[in-house]
Formats: C-alpha cells, sequence, structure tokens
C-alpha cells in the first residue's frame, strides 16, 4: 500500500494513456539529442560530433538541433504535471513551481548556473506549451484538485 496521501497503486486508464505519451515524447527527445546532438553531458561524450548532420541554416536543422527537444521534455512535463495534480498529489504551490522550471532552467543558462545556451525562442515554446496545457487542463492553476 502506498504512503503518498492520495496516491494509490493503479493509475487510470487514461492516466496510463497520458503517462505513456509522456514516456514516448522523452524517449522522442532522447533519440534526437543522441543524433543530433551527441555531446550533451547527458551522453558523457563532451566534443562528440552528432550521427546525423544537418545545416545549422536550414529549418529543419534548427528545428531538430534547437527546439525539438526542448518542446517534447516540456510536453512531457506538462502531461506528467497533469497526472500528479489529478491524482492529487501536487498542492497549487507545487504546481506553480513546475510550471516555472523550464523557464528558471532558461534563466540559469543565462547566469551561467547550468550548461546551456540561453535562447528566447524557448522562452516563447514554453510559455506556449503552458498556456496550451493550462487551457486544456484548466485545474492546474486553480485549487480544484486539491482535497
Amino acid at each position: 500500500m502506498s504512503t503518498i496521501p492520495g496516491s494509490t497503486t493503479h493509475l487510470s486508464p487514461r492516466h496510463r494513456r497520458l503517462l505513456l505519451f509522456a514516456v514516448l515524447l522523452l524517449l522522442i527527445g532522447l533519440i534526437n539529442y543522441f543524433f543530433f546532438q551527441p555531446h550533451i553531458v547527458l551522453f558523457g561524450q563532451p566534443g562528440h560530433q552528432p550521427y546525423i548532420r544537418l545545416g545549422n541554416k536550414s529549418l529543419p536543422g534548427r528545428f531538430l538541433t534547437g527546439y525539438l527537444g526542448d518542446i517534447v521534455w516540456c510536453c512531457a512535463l506538462m502531461l506528467v504535471l497533469v497526472i500528479l495534480s489529478e491524482r492529487g498529489l501536487l498542492h497549487l504551490t507545487g504546481r506553480i513551481f513546475i510550471l516555472l522550471l523550464p523557464f528558471a532552467s532558461e534563466f540559469a543558462q543565462s547566469a551561467g548556473i547550468i550548461n546551456g545556451v540561453f535562447d528566447w525562442l524557448d522562452i516563447v515554446i514554453y510559455g506556449a506549451i503552458e498556456s496550451v496545457s493550462v487551457f486544456l487542463f484548466p485545474g492546474l492553476l486553480s485549487r480544484l484538485y486539491e482535497k
């Protein structure tokens, strides 16, 4: 039996689907990084060259190397946030903290606290994904899920 208040060991079919989709998104991001950005810390291969090279000037090249990973990671985070929220495992403060995480990581890159390149377009992308998430799941910014 679980010791976390409001949790059970079984997910509803809807939550299982959301979790599966989140995992698939994370795998897409992982595969994207592996083929197009293997030099990231995750793979422990600093200086390693991409397996697939696309021109950085082309739209597909910029999208795959600069934005796809951010998009799928943020979408997966939002799906997990929905599951945790609907199961009553996060209060409003925790949900807001998680909603701010993508922005905080981008600004930490800007300040040199973590490795990476700050990009205003990433901020816009995170804002768009989170806006759609809050539109589709309005309880994310209310006390609706709290018991």
